[in-house]
């Protein structure tokens, strides 16, 4: 569209400039864009290789599934759901003072896990209020509801 504009008679030298550089930021974004597109399927080949069937969970994406890859490393670091929750800083950290006893997040540790598993349980609590009782990932698209919009996300 910009390398479309017409240059005429009147235009000066800063508009030419100015559509100069329009056109190399548009083809720069439209470079990057493919990139970003290869990587990604390159990711996504590596995650299916790594862990066969983890990205045919809802709200699980190739980067997201790299991310929790990534933060397991290799076996035997993580040996139990408590050790996961550290990794992730979303284990209990004592915050008690005199007779009352309370607990707070550990908000340390790998952010790039803890948001990845943020996102994983925002999607499923919103996939799971879309869907009927006992109903699967694949039983199709929602229904409209009563406002007559469709519940997908």
């Amino acid at each position: 569209m910009i390398a479309g504009w017409a240059e005429d008679a009147s235009t000066t030298v800063d508009q030419r400039i100015a559509r100069q550089e329009a056109t190399r930021r548009a083809a720069a974004v439209k470079d990057a864009d493919r990139h970003l597109r290869r990587m990604k399927a390159q990711l996504k080949e590596l995650v299916d290789q790594l862990a066969p069937g983890f990205l045919v969970r809802p709200g699980i994406g190739s980067v997201t599934a790299a991310v929790i890859l990534c933060a397991y490393s290799h076996h035997g670091r993580i040996h139990s759901e408590t050790v996961f929750a550290a990794l992730a800083g979303v284990s209990p950290l004592p915050a008690s003072s005199g007779n009352t006893v309370r607990h707070r997040l550990n908000r340390h540790d790998d952010r790039q896990l803890n948001m990845a598993l943020a996102l994983d349980i925002i999607v499923k609590v919103r996939w799971s209020a879309m869907r009927p009782p006992g109903s699967t990932h694949n039983a199709g698209p929602a229904k409209a509801g009563p406002t007559g919009k469709s519940n997908t996300l």
